[in-house]
């Protein structure tokens, strides 16, 4: 990248700025690629009692990476029209190294909270009744059917709910089901045609692989922004801001 020179105003002060072609060719090497980090599945209303309730404050370090993401597309439509001088564009690294500092930080911390803040998990499981109209048996289902598990930790975890003993009937819930065994009923002689996993396992799963990629990729856009303020750096060094002098008589 080079610096061009602005004469200014009214004979002011001339000031280096970056120009947009330039701006254009080398910023796609510093703007690190914008994932979105994937949320966690849901079933509208029906999720909620366990998805959103449980899991709630856990997506903070998530919405803080999406708000970062969101700053670098600004400031890249913003540069790719206008020029920008070398100070804003710094203003604008230490503004994303601060966010994505904060949702790494976020991220570490909520990674060892994980197991503790799904721990009422199992309270749903034991009002489960089965019935279609209870919104606690309902997200059950919702749950189980979405995330491909059964029970808490897996299957077994049923023999130990209030429904199980009550039904008498030796099964589980359907939505235990494997989805690609159709004949599947939920009986538990043939434990092969459920899920394996529970659904507090999965979760976790999912919580923790989307709390380590934000980690990770802070950690990439480090490296891209440290690049950045040494380009910066580099380019203010070589192109200095002319000073201020004494105009000799013969020009004032």
């Amino acid at each position: 990248m080079r610096l061009e020179k602005n004469a200014g105003r009214s004979g002011g002060r001339s000031e280096w700025y970056v120009p947009v072609v330039e701006l254009q060719t080398q910023w796609p090497l510093l703007r690190p690629h914008v994932h979105h980090p994937p949320s966690m599945p849901s079933s509208g209303q029906r999720y909620s009692p366990i998805g959103q309730r449980r899991t709630g404050h856990l997506g903070v370090p998530q919405k803080v990476s999406l708000a970062t993401g969101c700053v670098w597309d600004t400031a890249y439509h913003l540069i790719c029209c206008h020029g920008v001088w070398p100070f804003q564009f710094v203003y604008l690294l230490v503004m994303v190294f601060c966010l994505e500092a904060t949702a790494a930080a976020l991220a570490y911390v909520n990674a060892g909270k994980v197991d503790s803040e799904l721990a009422p998990f199992s309270s749903v499981f034991q009002r489960y009744t089965g019935s279609s109209q209870d919104p606690y048996s309902d997200a059950v289902d919702a749950t189980q059917k979405e995330l491909r598990c059964c029970g808490i930790y897996d299957y077994r975890d049923w023999l130990a709910t209030p429904w199980f003993n009550h039904s008498g009937q030796g099964s589980v819930p359907r939505s235990c089901c494997n989805s690609t065994y159709h004949t599947c009923n939920g009986t538990l002689e043939l434990p092969g045609l459920l899920y394996p996993k529970g659904c507090q396992v999965k979760l976790e799963e999912a919580l923790l692989f989307v709390l380590h990629l934000i980690i990770w990729s802070s950690l990439a856009v480090a490296l891209v922004e440290t690049v950045g303020f040494v380009s910066v750096a580099q380019l203010m060094s070589d192109q200095p801001l002319l000073e201020y002098g004494i105009l000799d008589r013969e020009w004032a």
